[in-house]
């Protein structure tokens, strides 16, 4: 059975997709919009003014361990804004985007997959290799989940 995500590139022979049913909006803003907080961890580019309320952007290069290019030269962002429903709350963040592919239709059951890299497969929920080019599937929950911990970030998103 295929499922629907949108996918980005993150490097050039690599996509992640999220479940379509989790992204809110793509959105591009200038450099000047982004407000940097000193003391966070690096791959967080800062926050921004969206929708009535602060937005965390992540730097997904940076995330991700691939070298991003520097916040200083980009002028303007794309970011995908993505969210997780809960009962108790709505968690949302923006991951920055190198390029957008589009919406893309997987059969994860019956696709050739490996093994994501260890220090991100419980980010994963499959990686698939689709015309020479990996696709990581984000696992929205573990992602959110992950930024709460310690580990990644000092912030509840």
């Amino acid at each position: 059975m295929n499922s629907e995500f949108f996918s980005f590139q993150l490097a050039d022979a690599l996509r992640i997709a999220i479940p379509l049913l989790h992204i809110e909006k793509i959105i591009q803003i200038q450099r000047q919009q982004i407000c940097p907080l000193p003391g966070i961890a690096s791959y967080w580019a800062g926050i921004t003014h969206y929708q009535g309320s602060l937005l965390w952007i992540l730097d997904s290069e940076r995330f991700f361990d691939f070298t991003p290019t520097p916040a200083l030269k980009k002028s303007s962002w794309t970011l995908i804004v993505i969210t997780l429903q809960t009962l108790e709350m709505r968690r949302r963040i923006a991951l920055s985007a190198k390029a957008l592919n589009g919406i893309l239709s997987l059969d994860l059951i019956n696709s050739s997959s490996f093994p994501p890299s260890p220090q991100f497969k419980n980010l994963f929920s499959a990686s698939i290799i689709l015309e020479e080019e990996i696709i990581l599937v984000l696992d929205t929950d573990s992602f959110f989940s992950n930024l709460c911990t310690s580990k990644h970030s000092l912030i509840n998103v």
